[in-house]
């Protein structure tokens, strides 16, 4: 995707561009795409409207339904989603929210909100995750990194599906680890599916090797897992 530089206009092609690929789907209406990508009618229409981005979760659920090319969409919304942030950043529209709680120093263990790691944070790998044995994708999970303070943690962003299941009363338990393999250090959290970021608490970074890695549990069983490439973290 070539980006034109005016956003409005990047956003509006973005849009059209789904529209166009439903049409080409034979999907007969975007009540029909909610339906087969399991996000609601209004979520997937205003995709398709171009009043703003997307999240990628309804990008590439809408896009997998009609039988885009996943990947090719997930590049291009990221180039989108990019350049939004660089023209909020440059309209000075991007400070940061502090957290609600008093800063914690730094250390294993700690919530990355009560660390003040979000701040700068980046997504250094990101890996989508599917049932097992079922062609079904049901999240992500993110290595996060905060150079300034020297964290990293476990981000899980759950799609579609799991909406859907949790919605339809399945007891959906998220459980996500940061590791340090150094000295096998692991930061986990569990929580009820909540439609929402899931995060670990954070490890320490320096020498070694870190990643991210993130469990589904659906009624008690073992659903999906999936993780992180593993990357050297100052």
């Amino acid at each position: 995707m070539h980006l034109s530089g005016n956003f409005s206009a990047d956003l509006q092609r973005f849009a059209a561009d789904l529209r166009d690929l439903r049409a080409r789907s034979g999907m007969p209406s975007y009540r029909a795409v909610a339906r087969a990508a399991h996000y609601s009618h209004t979520a997937i229409s205003e995709a398709a409207r171009g009043r703003e981005l997307p999240s990628l979760p309804v990008t590439l659920a809408f896009v997998s339904v009609c039988g885009g090319d996943v990947e090719q969409w997930e590049r291009d919304w990221r180039l989108l989603s990019e350049e939004v942030h660089r023209q909020q950043a440059g309209a000075g529209a991007t400070d940061f929210p502090s957290s609600p709680w008093p800063t914690r120093p730094v250390a294993d263990g700690v919530d990355p909100e009560e660390a003040d790691c979000a701040r700068d944070a980046v997504t250094v790998h990101s890996r989508r995750i599917a049932f097992d044995g079922r062609p079904t994708i049901v999240g992500q999970i993110e290595l996060r990194y905060s150079g300034r303070v020297h964290a990293a943690w476990g981000r899980f962003e759950g799609y579609g599906f799991l909406d859907y299941l949790a919605v339809k009363g399945a007891d959906v338990q998220i459980i996500v680890d940061a590791v340090r393999e150094l000295d096998n250090t692991r930061t986990s959290f569990r929580y009820p599916y909540s439609f929402d970021y899931h995060w670990s608490e954070v490890v320490v970074t320096g020498r070694g090797l870190f990643y991210a890695c993130a469990t589904v549990v659906v009624d008690g069983e073992r659903s999906a897992y999936g993780e992180t490439d593993r990357f050297e973290l100052a």
